[in-house]
């Protein structure tokens, strides 16, 4: 069934949708009135509903259902995301998405190659948060993830992570993978992992994230892609939630 987003919780038995998910029931789909559609908001609740009305620019919808978010105890997993360059970073979106993070956050490294002013970066977050929901309404995850504003390395280490298993990724760590941080847990916890730029990070970023907590880990002998590793990440950790496999 077809999937469209609202940008709150609904407040009464029905709800209007104008804009862009207006414009794709009536002009794309062509959806008729009695034609029966979902609805999800950013809290990962959905909504059974049912075409109640539909002009040029709006939609009308009667809702007959409510289907409660997610386990508000269920892991919470956060990328702390590299700004990457062409469109990596909408890439890394999309797919982190499908498999349920909930928060990006994107920063600038010493070896970032794109740079932005605080507009472009306003615009990016945008782009961003747009990207999120649609790959929200393909996949069928529940919970919308925050997309941040890229900021500073050095801020996003210093971010409220009070209980989170804080990783690292970082090539030059051979001793200690990702997978053994993991491994041995009664339950997996929160956790929030930081994926660095197309270069890497320096060796006075790794010791940086050591004094905000973070553990360095590797993801073994190959190489992987800076686009390719936040992804290999999330496909261990869904496997260990029970979400994949």
């Amino acid at each position: 069934m077809r999937r469209f987003y609202l940008d709150r919780p609904p407040a009464a038995a029905t709800v209007t949708l104008t804009g862009e998910e207006a414009r794709h029931i009536v002009r794309v789909l062509r959806l008729k009135r009695d034609d029966e559609i979902v609805l999800f908001d950013a809290t990962g609740a959905a909504y059974s509903g049912v075409i109640a009305e539909r002009s040029a620019d709006t939609v009308t919808v009667r809702i007959t259902e409510t289907f409660a978010s997610g386990s508000p105890d269920a892991p919470q997993v956060v990328l702390v995301q590299a700004v990457l360059k062409s469109q990596k970073m909408d890439l890394i979106v999309q797919k982190s998405t499908e498999l349920g993070v909930c928060r990006i956050i994107p920063f600038f490294s010493s070896r970032c190659i794109p740079r932005w002013d605080r507009d472009k970066a306003a615009h990016k977050q945008h782009h961003w948060q747009q990207i999120a929901i649609a790959a929200v309404k393909q996949s069928g995850v529940r919970r919308v993830p925050v997309v941040d504003q890229a900021g500073s390395f050095e801020e996003v280490l210093a971010g409220f992570f009070d209980g989170f298993l804080k990783v690292f990724l970082w090539e030059q760590e051979k001793a200690v993978g990702f997978g053994s941080l993991l491994a041995g847990r009664s339950g997996l916890k929160d956790i929030v992992f930081v994926v660095g730029p197309e270069g890497g990070f320096s060796d006075a970023e790794a010791e940086l994230a050591r004094r905000h907590g973070f553990t360095a880990a590797g993801l073994g002998s190959t190489i992987l892609r800076a686009e390719t590793a936040p992804l290999a990440v999330l496909a261990i950790i869904g496997y260990e939630k029970g979400t994949i496999g």
